[in-house]
């Protein structure tokens, strides 16, 4: 893929403790967007490799690969910022409905290769594969319920023993050192996952820091309060400021816990170092540690804190052992339409998309 080492990897969908969650609509925007490529079909038909052949085709220093929580080798979607042009996987569970369809949706469908004669056949298969797909994601998101619960706790532990306003000063003497410039605007917010719960784990992808940052701050945090609370107003304050941020949101704790937090006008970032997602000896920068704006009073909950992060963790383990089956369910339900597809009709598709993406880019 070319311009593979500047590439940016990230996750518009995740698996919470509410269920799934897309991010997609962001990109649902015209105001963003000169035109966006919406990709549809049945597992299996090749939506992936379409946008990969996409990707290829047009990948810049600033081209965002969106990859699939389920599949983390499959890609959910494309996004070119400078050309104004994104593809996405617009199918259930991350489903977009065009709202201008042809003036600035463009309907991609692949369902026009599928052997339908072939697929009658198949039925009860497909049926049955799908239902037990869809009870094991289930079983999936009531563990990283019961894990989020947990998590939740030890939050409100480590918040009552956290100084919020030490942390605002903190904030404040940040921005008067670092930020010389103000804009005469309003910051606009980015949200991605960086990281997300996969058949296979937790699966980050930390190469992507040092591509939109020159000057990294490791937040190394345990418990989780020091780094939500400093984080929510290092982005409040840098918009405030006029810059746009890009705010990596825990798939845990989605609606109100950024993860990893970046300013690439500035060519800062900062990052939650902790046991589900290490980064101490991974990246180089400033650390700041979780203890400074902690009461040590906390020790007397030591025992309590320790249970919960052990407990949670056993808890996601099992959880992945759901959505691993899933995934195998998922690939039976593939390999059925797989052999229902025409791929030369997939070829020309894919031939035809491209045109259209070169007209739309004016390339």
């Amino acid at each position: 893929m070319s311009a593979e080492a500047n590439l940016l990897h990230f996750f518009l969908c995740a698996n919470t403790p509410y269920g799934f969650v897309s991010e997609m609509e962001q990109l649902h925007n015209p105001r963003l967007l000169k035109r966006l490529f919406c990709v549809e079909g049945s597992p299996g038909c090749g939506k992936s490799t379409l946008l990969k052949r996409i990707a290829q085709e047009f990948s810049s220093q600033d081209t965002e690969l969106i990859h699939c929580s389920f599949d983390p080798n499959s890609l959910d979607g494309v996004y070119f910022p400078h050309l104004g042009l994104a593809a996405l996987d617009a199918t259930q569970p991350h489903r977009i409905s065009p709202t201008a369809p042809g003036a600035f949706e463009t309907v991609v469908s692949l369902y026009d290769a599928l052997d339908e004669g072939e697929l009658a056949g198949h039925r009860e298969d497909l049926l049955e594969l799908g239902q037990q797909e869809a009870q094991s994601t289930q079983r999936y998101h009531r563990f990283l319920s019961a894990a989020g619960t947990i998590l939740s706790d030890t939050y409100r532990i480590a918040l009552e023993f956290t100084d919020a306003d030490k942390i605002t000063r903190f904030v404040q003497r940040l921005f008067y050192k670092e930020v010389k410039l103000r804009l005469d605007r309003r910051g606009h917010e980015a949200v991605r996952f960086l990281s997300t719960g996969t058949p296979t784990g937790i699966l980050m992808y930390p190469e992507n820091i040092a591509k939109l940052c020159e000057r990294v701050y490791l937040i190394e945090d345990d418990w989780g309060a020091v780094s939500r609370l400093l984080n929510a107003q290092i982005a409040c304050v840098a918009m405030e400021c006029g810059y746009d941020v890009i705010a990596c949101r825990c798939p845990m704790s989605h609606l109100d816990k950024i993860d990893h937090l970046f300013i690439p006008a500035l060519s800062m970032g900062f990052c939650t170092s902790n046991r589900f997602h290490p980064l101490r000896g991974v990246l180089e920068g400033k650390t700041i540690s979780a203890q400074r704006f902690t009461d040590k009073s906390i020790r007397s909950r030591r025992e309590r804190l320790h249970f919960n992060r052990k407990a949670a963790a056993q808890i996601l383990l099992e959880a992945g052992s759901h959505l691993e089956q899933a995934q195998k369910l998922r690939g039976l339900e593939e390999k059925i339409y797989t052999g229902a597809m025409d791929f030369s009709k997939v070829d020309a598709v894919t031939q035809r998309t491209l045109e259209q993406l070169h007209e739309a880019a004016g390339v």
